[in-house]
């Protein structure tokens, strides 16, 4: 049963009422200020509870909508890529090749040709070759 200090809570105990009239005037003043204590203590543990509560949610909150920022600025990033190497491709499949270098440090040094995309090329493992025996 919990008690507020000397006292059982009335929503345990339906006979508080009768038990706290028999009460001598001494111990009506202790079980009074036992239960001001409890109650100044249960209230100062529930704003805790309340404050802890509001600051969960506000850093879920700003951590969803940081996390929404970042997804809508990598989808926005892969969009632009995409158009990018889409227009690169097309660019180097009109030339023929790709071209010497622009300064870029990616870039290579030498002009390369253009792979025929359709064509299978079959390639040997590396390394020795088994013996055939």
């Amino acid at each position: 049963m919990q008690r507020f200090g000397n006292l059982p809570t009335a929503s345990v105990d339906v006979g508080w009422r009768e038990r706290i009239e028999r009460l001598t005037a001494g111990e009506l003043e202790r079980a009074t200020c036992d239960a001001l204590d409890e109650s100044r203590r249960r209230t100062a543990d529930d704003q805790v509870a309340y404050e802890a509560w509001l600051r969960a949610e506000r850093v879920l909150s700003e951590a969803q909508a940081k996390a929404r920022d970042l997804r809508d600025e990598y989808l926005r990033r892969q969009a632009a890529a995409t158009v990018a190497h889409e227009q690169l491709a097309f660019l180097i499949d009109r030339l023929g090749f790709i071209p010497g270098s622009t300064g870029g440090s990616m870039s290579p040094k030498k002009g390369f040709p253009v792979v025929d995309r359709t064509a299978v090329v079959a390639c040997r493992p590396r390394g020795p070759r088994p013996s055939d025996g």
